[in-house]
């Protein structure tokens, strides 16, 4: 990501704001990882914070 700017910008726009881009991994698995702890974050509180209809 460092070498391509274009994609760089897309994906700061995109949310990410340098956090995940500024990382330095060893394994792909850990970037994985490390990205998806916001997506399971909001997955829970949209369950836990659901409105039914009556």
């Amino acid at each position: 990501m460092k070498a391509c700017p274009k994609a760089r910008t897309v994906l700061e726009f995109g949310g990410l704001n340098n956090k995940f881009l500024g990382e330095n991994y060893s394994r792909c698995i850990d970037w994985i990882e490390y990205i998806m702890l916001p997506w399971e974050r909001a997955a829970a509180l949209s369950r836990d914070f659901r409105i039914f209809n009556l």
